[in-house]
Formats: structure tokens, sequence, C-alpha cells
């Protein structure tokens, strides 16, 4: 021997004569331990295995096997042979690192056998993290162990929860699901609302409409391209895996829930024709362009703003939390320069319409009913009166109404005071409406969106074999055996999701009758137009001209497309 166990040289020569009768002495304990004739031409390492192997079958367990600590034996050998995807990796990962190891990690596997220790490291985890977080570490951690133990490094698994122990309220505590947060079409159509209001981006709308309606993963809505676009179909077939110290990268989607229309996978998602309208809009007002990375895809359909991919981190700092929650991330302290801030709410200029247009930087939350605005210095006065200076002639310059004042050499410079005195005497004055956003739904998340087209499929009383197809999901039991997808089907979906989409646009004309967003503002000015074309008007019945009109009209209905145009968008735009 010439290194220690770490590797390193050994510097003295009792240090290596002592190493040396250590490994001489253990090798004598396990060839005490070999049955039968001698073995030649293995190595000393194949031998041990040869001689673990014997003495389990037997019945016999190693001594000294889980004599590893966990930190070791966890992170070298049993993380590196899971076949696990890369959230599932960083969730094992994050438990490991945060919670299992810092308590357990310095201890050898065979002393985890006290199931005291083990309940007592979940509670005090019940004091900092929430219910959910601690069991499902509490679960790897069982995981881990059993796995041990099948290696036969420890003789129980310490981890497991025994049946009917501790409190009541905390095992119903553990065993309660609180239900996911979910969101009806209506409110799916505000929170993609609110999006674009925020970013200024059609694609916003667009892009979280077809997630709610087609209950889309995330990283199946951002691998998107547009050759999966097949006009009334929509092929998911790849996801786009966030970078995990590397760049991104498309693979198949979460359990191969592969929807292709291949016979060995599932079909592709169908597109009613509001959705097939949107998506051809998208495309014809977007270059085809490459993300510039090595993920292996191009013409997504949905890039962010530069032309890559959108994080979902960053995207859930803005705008997907002020959309949801109606208030922005808070702020954290930096050490010399701030102490940070609480979240603030959305401040809204709400004359321009529903939902209304965000002010940045926002004012602090109210904090009660004597609160008033901040007055210092970088955040805006918005409750003071804006002054149209411009629609008046300057007395001192002589700028014409629409342009600005210059000074004497002929630049232009900021308002002249005369003016901005004569335009409020001549009451070019307005004030701003301002409003806030309430929450949507507390806890949403863009996974969320596939839970609410869940709710929306049960509601339109989808066949349940058609629902599992339609989200990459194999129906259980007999009847998924039985049952089989028809084109019948299919189209009925369609049909259904038609009318239901134009429901929602009936229940957002009720809440406000244009949008701020002149993308949403078009397409509701065309379902209302729609809908009033689509009224027979009252006439008499004996009425020769009453009779000819109703004709008229309902000839009109017949021939009028259930379709709204993309040249309205690009008009208003």
């Amino acid at each position: 021997m010439s290194a220690d166990k770490n590797g390193d040289p050994f510097t003295t020569r009792a240090a290596a004569d002592n190493a040396a009768n250590d490994k001489e002495s253990e090798i004598r304990k396990l060839v005490a331990l070999w049955e039968g004739p001698l073995v030649e031409g293995v190595t000393l390492d194949q031998w041990k295995l040869m001689l673990a192997g014997r003495r389990r079958a037997r019945g016999e367990r190693d001594p000294y096997a889980g004599e590893i600590t966990l930190r070791e034996w966890a992170m070298t050998k049993w993380l590196p042979a899971q076949d696990l995807e890369d959230g599932s990796w960083k969730a094992y990962d994050q438990h490991l690192r945060l919670r299992i190891l810092p308590a357990f990690g310095h201890l050898p596997v065979n002393a985890l056998f006290g199931r005291e220790g083990v309940q007592a490291w979940e509670i005090r985890l019940r004091k900092r993290y929430k219910p959910n977080v601690v069991e499902n570490c509490r679960s790897l951690f069982a995981t881990i162990l059993g796995d041990a133990r099948d290696a036969g490094m420890v003789d129980v698994n310490a981890a497991t929860r025994r049946r009917r122990r501790g409190r009541v309220s905390v095992r119903r505590l553990i065993q309660a699901k609180s239900e996911r947060p979910w969101l009806t079409p209506l409110t799916m159509f505000l929170l993609a609302e609110r999006t674009a209001a925020q970013t200024g981006r059609d694609d916003d709308f667009i892009m979280w409409t077809t997630c709610g309606w087609c209950g889309l993963r995330w990283g199946e809505l951002m691998g998107l391209q547009r050759p999966a676009y097949l006009g009334d179909k929509l092929v998911v077939d790849v996801q786009l895996s966030p970078p995990n110290g590397g760049p991104f990268v498309l693979k198949p989607p979460k359990d191969g829930s592969l929807r292709n229309d291949d016979p060995d996978f599932f079909g592709a998602v169908d597109l009613p024709p509001f959705l097939t309208q949107l998506l051809d809009y998208q495309i014809a007002k977007n270059l085809p362009a490459d993300c510039g990375c090595d993920c292996g895809g191009s013409k997504f359909l949905f890039p962010n703003k530069s032309g890559g991919h959108h994080l979902h981190a960053a995207y859930k700092d803005f705008p997907w939390l002020q959309a949801v929650t109606g208030f922005g991330p808070a702020r954290p302290p930096r050490d010399g320069r701030s102490i940070g801030s609480p979240p603030r709410p959305v401040l809204l200029e709400c004359s321009s319409g529903f939902p209304g247009a965000p002010l940045t930087p926002a004012w602090p939350a109210a904090t009660g009913a004597d609160w008033e605005p901040p007055v210092v210095r970088g955040i805006p006065r918005y409750d003071l009166p804006i002054i149209d200076a411009e629609e008046v002639d300057c007395p001192r310059c002589a700028a014409r109404p629409g342009s600005r004042c210059r000074s004497a050499s002929g630049r232009p410079t900021k308002t002249h005071g005369r003016r901005i005195d004569a335009a409020r005497d001549s009451g070019h004055v307005r004030y701003r409406e301002l409003a806030c956003w309430l929450p949507l739904k507390a806890g949403l998340t863009p996974h969320g969106l596939r839970h609410s087209h869940r709710v929306m499929l049960d509601e339109l009383g989808t066949p349940r074999v058609l629902a599992y197809d339609r989200f990459g999901h194999t129906l259980p039991g007999i009847g998924g055996t039985y049952s089989h997808v028809s084109q019948s089907m299919r189209e009925n979906l369609r049909a259904r999701l038609q009318a239901r989409w134009e429901q929602t646009l009936d229940e957002r004309l009720a809440l406000a009758p244009g949008s701020s967003v002149p993308f949403v503002d078009a397409l509701l000015t065309e379902h209302h137009a729609r809908r009033r074309h689509d009224r027979l008007p009252i006439v008499s019945r004996n009425s020769l001209e009453g009779a000819a009109a109703d004709a008229r009209s309902t000839s009109h209905h017949a021939s009028s497309q259930r379709t709204w145009s993309t040249s309205r968008f690009d008009l208003r735009r």
C-alpha cells in the first residue's frame, strides 16, 4: 500500500505499516468466512463480492457492509443509480442536501435503526416546512433506507411510517391533501389578459389560452414548434427541459405521454375552431426564427421577447405572479445597498379600459384607512392631476398644439411654465383612474391550468377515455381495455369547447365592453358584433315587410361566418 483511504500518500513508515497490518487483518477475517474450494484468477474486489453473495444465499449479512456513512453512500452510490427525470432529480438532491444529510449524513448506514431519531427529525421539519414537503422528504428517506436494507446494510427501515402512531390531528394533516388550485374558463381568460397587459405582447394571451384549453404542461407548452401545429390538431411529442447547468434540451414528455396519433401512443390534441384561428394569427404575425441555442429545436411557437426560451422562475416573477395574486414579488435585502421591501400591489391606470395598464414603480400596499400616497424620491405621485400642456399654444415660444416647446436657439426643451398655466386655465386637466387587481387564485401555478382543463372536460361531459387520451394518460381498469376514442367523440368535443369559449366571451363582455389590450379588445368587438347580427329582429307575422326582413335576416345569419379575421387585429394594432 502506498496511499491511505483518501488517496493521500503516506508520510511516515509507521503509518504505512499500520495501514498494511489493518488491511491484512481485514483479509484474514474474510478468509475465515470462506467455505469451499479456493478460487483463482479473480481480484480481491471480485472475491469480496463472491463472499458476500454466498453469505446472502445462506441468509447471513455482512456486519461491515453498512459502515459507510449515509452521505457517502447516498451521494456516490445510491443517487447516481436512480433513473430520474430532471425535476425529480432536483427534488431528490434538494431533500438530501438540505434536510436529510444535515441530520443523518455523518452516521454509518448500519446505525440508522432507531425510529425515535427519525420521528424527532420529522417533528423539527414540521416547524419549518409545509406538510407536503415534510411528507415527501420522509418518503424519500424511507426509500433510501429501504434500498439499504435490501442491500444488507441495515436490518430495519426506520423511516417507514407505522400506522396509527402520533397525534390524530397531525396524522390527518399529513393524510389530507389540499386541492390544487384551478380556474374557471373566465378566470383563465382574465389571467391570459393580465399577462398580455403587463408584457404588451399578444403572444402571452395566446400562449396561456392554448395551455388552459389544451391541458399542457409547462415544458410541453415551451416545446411547441410550428411543425407540431396541424390546423385542427396539436402534436405533443416533446417537452423543453430547463437547463441544469447546461443548455435547454428537448426530451419526450413526462411518462412517455406522446400525443401524436401514433397507434402506440395517444391521439393528437384536438383544437376547437377558435384556437385554430388564434394559432394561425400567432404564426402569421411572427417570422420563423431559431432560438439560438443547442436545444435541438427550431421555429418555436412561443419564444420570449428576444427569441429565446422562457425560464420558469423568471416568468413566475414577471408577469405570472402579478397576474395571479395582484402583487409583485418581494424585493430581498442587499448588503450595503437596500433593506428590501415587501410585495407591492399592481397599480393600474384604468382610463384606457379594463383590465388597466400597470404603472411602475408601484406604490406600497395601503396599511390603513388613514394611508396616504408616499411622498418620497423615486415614486411618482400618480394621484396628482395631469396637465395636457401640449393641447394649447405656448405664450412664450409660440409652439403650436401638439408640438414641444423650444428654447431661444430652436432646440426642444421642457414645457414652459406659462404654457402649463394656460393649459390649466383652459381646463386641460385630468386625473388618473387608479385601481389594483384582485387575486385570481392563491397558490396557482402554470400546472394548475392542466387541472383546470380537466375540470372543464368533466363539466362538458367528455367521455373518460377521451379525457385520459387528451392528457396522455392510460385509462385504468377494465374501462381502459374496452373503451376506445372515436372520431365522433373528437368532433363533439371540438363543438363543445367552441361553445364554451363563446360563453366565456359573453361572460367577459358582461364585465366590461372592451379591453385595454388591443388584441383582446378586437376579439371582444368581433364577438359582440357577431352576437348582435345573430339575433333575429322582432317583426309582425302578418306583415309582408316583416316577413321579407325576417327572410333577409335568416339568410344573413346562415351565411355569416363563425370566424373572426386576423386582419381586424392587424388594423387595430
